[in-house]
């Protein structure tokens, strides 16, 4: 057992919240820590870890964001201006650049707690293919990269985010070889040329107050679609950014603000999770689809149907972690054992942490429902 002491700073922009971790040690599991910091009971709570390195250069840093399931995201453009505003201030510069996995950030104080930043140059397709769930958008939905993925949906009411948004989700990673990865879905409003409403579905995260890139991609694909102009108000529950796209440069500005300071000691048998259930038979790639709460005795528990590919829909019940908000279960790709008893059931995998509740275990991602997982994958 170590106990190691993390300084901290928790910021915020638009209602997302980021804990901010600057040069902590090698050896340290990244996304188990994630995991561990961002759960609003037992750790710190927040949208979303940052972690910042420096480089040689006194104005240039290192910087990975992990999102709340523990996963490593490309890219946050919210969680990107509270990294600026803190670096600047620790600087006294009025400019940082910021190497992240989803690309080159060039970053500068336009006012107080005002951060504008200059996005990677985006990529889009608008040859998207949602079958089934085509007539959802209208026009028809752009699928926009920037350093990280997201697909972008107009609809006239965007609430549809909390039930849809994970769905399309899970039918582009399972059903088309161009996006092998999971996406954020976006749902957007178009009120005039300088006006749109958005909620995004973030993957690993859910549903956030806002998301930076998922502006910026809302507005990448309404120019694409002819809908917006010139720089554009993107109104999310959070507040509004700004976002100014003229074909070329790709600038978001808004808000950022540091909240508190602290430091957290960190117990290294409580970081990530422990006791690994060991799968008794035949491992499988699934996706949830539907979970129903089902209450046995004093214990939460839920009746989860997930989707085998090939082998079919099963069924199994469990008790979940308070980490897991059910409507975030939806969509949510896991890995099974099939029972061969009993073929309409199946057995969910993942970890018992400290209270004995089950956390997921993810499947790996270049895998489609029904596929076998073997030690390798695993």
């Amino acid at each position: 057992m170590k106990n190691t002491i993390l300084s901290f700073i928790k910021a915020s922009a638009l209602g997302n919240d980021f804990v901010i971790l600057h040069s902590v040690e090698e050896g340290i599991d990244l996304g188990a820590l994630s995991f561990f910091l961002s759960d609003r009971r037992e750790g710190i709570g927040c949208d979303q870890v940052i972690f910042v390195e420096d480089t040689p250069d006194p104005k240039e840093f290192m910087v990975r964001f992990f999102n709340a399931d523990g996963s490593e995201a490309e890219a946050c453009g919210n969680g990107t201006r509270c990294v600026a505003e803190i670096l600047m201030n620790q600087t006294v510069a009025e400019e940082v650049y910021l190497h992240t996995a989803g690309g080159y950030l060039q970053c500068k104080k336009v006012a107080d707690n005002q951060i504008a930043v200059k996005m990677p140059s985006p990529e889009w397709n608008a040859e998207i293919n949602l079958q089934e769930y085509q007539r959802i958008s209208d026009p028809a939905p752009v699928f926009v990269d920037l350093g990280n993925p997201h697909l972008v949906c107009f609809v006239d009411d965007i609430g549809y985010v909390a039930t849809l948004g994970p769905l399309l989700e899970g039918h582009l990673h399972e059903h088309d070889a161009q996006f092998p990865e999971r996406m954020n879905v976006g749902f957007a409003k178009i009120f005039d040329e300088e006006n749109l409403a958005l909620k995004v579905w973030e993957r690993g995260s859910g549903l956030t107050p806002a998301c930076g890139s998922g502006a910026c991609a809302a507005v990448v694909a309404a120019r694409v679609r002819g809908l917006v102009s010139g720089k554009v108000n993107v109104h999310q529950d959070g507040g509004i950014l700004e976002i100014d796209f003229d074909n070329s440069d790709l600038v978001m500005t808004g808000e950022a603000k540091v909240i508190y300071k602290g430091q957290i000691e960190i117990n290294s048998d409580r970081v990530g999770a422990i006791n690994v259930l060991q799968p008794l038979g035949e491992v499988y790639a699934g996706t949830i689809v539907l979970v129903q709460y089902s209450p046995t005795g004093d214990k939460e528990s839920y009746e989860i149907f997930a989707d085998f590919g090939e082998l079919g829909r099963r069924k199994t019940t469990a008790a979940l972690a308070l980490t897991y908000e059910v409507i975030q279960l939806v969509g949510k790709a896991i890995a099974g054992v099939l029972s061969e008893d009993d073929p309409d059931s199946f057995t969910l995998l993942g970890y018992l942490d400290e209270n004995n509740n089950l956390l997921l275990l993810d499947r790996p991602s270049h895998l489609k429902n029904g596929d076998r997982i073997t030690d390798d994958t695993l």
